[in-house]
């Protein structure tokens, strides 16, 4: 028995409550909520999280938000019964499957940029042209083109001024708690806080790769796309004008790539210490570590040009053609939580007396695995206890993209599509109960059966109570590809059903057509992780006499 929200007859208000173990968090940490049994009824949906983030890097980095936005900073929830300390659910890969899902289900993510800080673009991938204006027919992440400076929103994080300074000063941030305890994935009902003998929530902070992100300094490619190159896509790569022997100046007038660049959309602030690549007597690729110490812009006729003054010249004697400029100490990322709240909206039904009560909601339990480089066939074993099952949903991702080195391009959120350069994946089958679903293996290629792919998707969303709104980006190279982060999913049971995934031994059998090969920066694809979230009901059995159980 569940009770409904009715604001017509009953009281609501918000109460806000501050973590008990800290004020200020960091990566990694834990902030940690305690819900008393007093507070009775809440609105799960209407409930959510404030906090102002800053970024507390050790160098002059300018970054945005991960691609979760304020959901980005957050890795882990875990609730528990505050009186009997049962887990009642753990949600692991939180920002990862938030920003996944929101993909999906959101038509218009202007709301999701301006509260919940998504940076823009929203999809994880896009599509190119080579050097001669021909699709490459394969998806590239966000991280390397189109997230850039040039969208204002990804400039909030790390405002900087006029002079090119980067100002230090806290962003505000509103997320909602996507959990099924709090009725994320369900119809909206009243959580009996009182019956569970409140609520102890974990909050387990994300590394700073996953957290945050630096975009891209210009919204243009430029250069040789043919082939790729790894300086093409850089997350900060700045082609500039030859340096004098005798400058500590840069200039963007005469490049190609980057010329109608000003001070914001560069990527860069005084104090940012870069790399110039380039080739100085006679020598090609040379590197030179420098620090910038002043920028300014001159705009004429709407364009902005842009100079960049370095501490020393290139070497004192020499001058250097074919300028290249990136980032250094990106290990130096860093961010703070400060003035976090949780807003719960209580609400007092008319009836409080309940004593016994069944309370069902949806939520996911995550299955991981790796497959090896030269595999032709993978089968994924989904050991779930789940009864009453709905849906799964299965990503890719290297692992070698990931992490504290990759934060200018983190496959944590991008991940890997079905028809990426190197993943060679050509069948998908689901085996459950003995029995093939489909009937015969589809290829997810977007040559081949990307709409057989996509309708799954769609079926298994609904299963979880969600309505996909967009399927990506639909614009010049990006039309035929996946746009979104790659999902392949399977539908268990239409809504109200479910499925007992517990003794149906479920496998996710898959084919290659050659063992994972370079991709599309020429580097090679290793062994591969693959992610399946299994979303299910959970039922909490209320029992005055004998306290909670949890049922899968």
């Amino acid at each position: 028995m569940s009770i409904v929200s009715n604001t017509q007859t009953n009281n609501a208000k918000y109460v806000s409550l501050i973590p008990e173990n800290g004020t200020q968090f960091n990566p990694l940490q834990k902030v940690v909520f305690n819900l008393d049994p007093t507070l009775g009824w809440i609105k799960g949906r209407d409930s959510y999280l404030v906090f102002d983030v800053l970024n507390n890097s050790s160098e002059e980095l300018r970054l945005s938000l991960g691609k979760a936005g304020g959901s980005s900073l957050i890795k882990q929830i875990n609730i528990y019964s505050k009186q009997t300390g049962i887990l009642l659910e753990s949600l692991n890969n939180y920002n990862q499957w938030v920003h996944t899902e929101a993909q999906y289900t959101t038509d218009d993510p202007q709301n999701l940029v301006d509260v919940e800080g998504f940076p823009k673009p929203f999809e994880s991938q896009i599509g190119i042209n080579d050097g001669a204006g021909a699709t490459l027919n394969n998806e590239i992440g966000l991280y390397n083109i189109a997230n850039t400076y040039r969208d204002a929103e990804n400039c909030s994080f790390s405002p900087i001024d006029n002079d090119g300074n980067l100002v230090r000063t806290s962003v505000r941030v509103c997320i909602p708690l996507r959990t099924g305890v709090f009725r994320w994935w369900d119809a909206e009902k009243l959580v009996p806080i009182l019956q569970l003998g409140g609520l102890r929530l974990e909050l387990i902070l994300a590394e700073v790769a996953e957290a945050v992100a630096i975009p891209k300094s210009d919204s243009r490619i430029g250069g040789s796309i043919a082939g790729i190159t790894p300086n093409a896509i850089a997350g900060i790569g700045l082609v500039g004008d030859d340096i004098p022997a005798t400058n500590t100046t840069i200039t963007f007038a005469t490049s190609v790539v980057n010329a109608d660049m000003g001070i914001q959309e560069c990527g860069l602030a005084v104090g940012s210490k870069i790399t110039l690549t380039g080739t100085v007597n006679g020598a090609t690729n040379t590197a030179v570590n420098k620090t910038i110490t002043a920028m300014a812009e001159v705009i004429t006729a709407g364009a902005k040009a842009l100079t960049i003054t370095i501490d020393t010249q290139v070497d004192g004697t020499h001058a250097m053609s074919d300028v290249f400029i990136t980032l250094q100490n990106m290990n130096g990322a860093n961010y703070q939580l400060t003035n976090v709240e949780m807003r719960v909206l209580q609400e007092m039904p008319p009836n409080t007396k309940m004593a016994n009560m069944d309370y069902t909601f949806t939520t996911y339990d995550i299955f991981n695995d790796v497959i090896p480089q030269t595999a032709l066939r993978h089968n994924q074993d989904i050991t779930s206890v789940a009864s009453k099952a709905c849906a799964l949903f299965t990503m890719y991702e290297d692992p070698a993209r990931m992490g504290s080195s990759h934060i200018d391009n983190n496959q944590y959120y991008t991940g890997m599509s079905a028809s990426q350069f190197g993943m060679n994946m050509n069948e998908v089958v689901y085996f459950i109960n003995n029995k093939l679903y489909p009937l015969r293996p589809y290829n997810p290629s977007h040559l081949a059966d990307k709409v057989i792919n996509q309708n799954e998707v769609v079926k298994a969303f609904n299963a979880i109570g969600k309505r996909v709104r967009s399927l990506g980006n639909t614009l010049g190279a990006s039309l035929d590809l996946y746009t979104n982060r790659y999902l392949h999913a399977r539908e268990l049971a239409r809504k109200p059903s479910v499925f007992d995934l517990q003794n149906a031994e479920p496998q996710i059998r898959l084919g290659f057509s050659a063992g994972r090969g370079v991709d599309y920066k020429g580097q090679q694809i290793t062994n591969m992780n693959m992610r399946t979230f299994v979303f299910s009901k959970k039922v909490i059995q209320i029992d005055g006499d004998n306290g909670l159980t949890v049922v899968h």
